[in-house]
């Protein structure tokens, strides 16, 4: 789950690919 953590802090600078990331997750699973 480590990738979990770099979303949160990509999550500052880039909201929308942060959003991005945690569809893809759901999607993945």
């Amino acid at each position: 789950m480590k990738i979990a953590i770099t979303p949160l802090g990509l999550l500052r600078k880039h909201r929308r690919t942060t959003t991005s990331i945690i569809y893809a997750l759901i999607a993945a699973t």
